[in-house]
């Protein structure tokens, strides 16, 4: 059932069913234990890594992620809480 379809049969705005659903989720992160707010890493599978290409003698693998408009190019190396920053960051952008 989509979200609009519950509101209306439920009598409540999208907009009053969001807030709720914001201020139950709030609730519940306030519970979990912290250590599950971490950040975890996630595993990407070898395959969907790429050869740079940006000139042959460049043999670093990288992934491509796109977000919004924008796109970034990320190889082994950065640091993880660099990543982490940036992507919140293009997360948040409006």
């Amino acid at each position: 059932m989509s979200v609009a379809e519950w509101c209306t049969r439920n009598g409540i705005t999208k907009a009053n069913y969001y807030y709720r659903l914001r201020i139950v989720r709030a609730a519940c992160l306030e519970k979990l234990p912290e250590e599950m707010l971490v950040q975890q890493v996630v595993p990407v599978d070898p395959g969907l890594l790429q050869n740079a290409g940006r000139n042959d003698h460049d043999p670093m693998l990288g992934l491509d992620i796109s977000i919004k408009e924008v796109s970034i190019y990320v190889t082994e190396t950065p640091p993880l809480h660099l990543l982490a920053s940036v992507l919140e960051v293009v997360r948040n952008a409006e």
